[in-house]
């Protein structure tokens, strides 16, 4: 609870101190395929990934008592590292899609191949599958 709450408001607090920034050099303006209607910033996620990375890492660091399982799961954010970098290029640049699905492509088969859970519990294809349809949540909208 206390490391949710710490990660929690160190996130709104980067988030407080970035909006303004981004709100300037990084706009974006509604279209056909926006699910908003008013200019919104872009690039906030980079906050979750910062808290989540620099939580993650502490936690390895501290994890030698739990099972792989726990370890693996606290890694999470260390391997969709790349996953988020890109997002972020995307988010400032509109990379093309092509890229932005290679590198949700790749990170997926990373986290499949390194994940005892992934592959004991569910088909390998699959789950590469359903990390890309996470990855790309507008195949919602």
């Amino acid at each position: 609870l206390i490391v949710f709450l710490i990660s929690f408001f160190s996130s709104l607090i980067l988030l407080k101190f970035l909006i303004p920034i981004f709100r300037l050099r990084m706009l974006d303006k509604p279209n056909d395929r926006s699910s908003h209607s008013f200019p919104t910033p872009r690039g906030g996620g980079i906050s979750f990934v910062f808290v989540s990375s620099i939580a993650s890492v502490l936690a390895l660091v501290n994890s030698s008592f739990l099972p792989s399982t726990s370890q693996e799961l606290i890694a999470a954010p260390l391997i969709a590292l790349p996953l988020a970098f890109f997002g972020f290029l995307d988010d400032r640049y509109n990379l093309p899609a092509y890229l932005r699905f290679s590198v949700q492509s790749i990170t997926a088969l990373v986290a499949v191949s390194l994940s005892n859970f992934a592959i004991t519990s569910f088909n390998p294809p699959a789950s590469l599958l359903d990390i890309d349809i996470i990855s790309n949540n507008h195949f919602f909208l």
